[in-house]
């Protein structure tokens, strides 16, 4: 015996429902991946001024051009 028509267009509609969600998801998933390399970014733009904030595997060598740093200690 044949479904219903009311039962078919329910279990379409099911499957229409799945399909969006599985949508949502794969968006939201990609959508907290950018958002952590945004938050990692900015956090490579944000230092402090004291000296304990600069991260110890920053390259302080590219911060300053070169003989800028000589330029200044002689100044001093």
């Amino acid at each position: 015996m044949a479904e219903p028509q009311v039962l078919s267009t329910l279990k379409r509609k099911r499957s229409e429902i799945e399909n969006v969600i599985l949508t949502y998801e794969k968006r939201l998933t990609n959508a907290r991946r950018d958002l952590s390399h945004v938050s990692a970014t900015i956090q490579l733009f944000v230092s402090g001024t004291a000296p304990g904030d600069v991260k110890v595997y920053q390259d302080v060598h590219r911060l300053f051009k070169r003989g800028e740093i000589v330029k200044m200690c002689k100044e001093a």
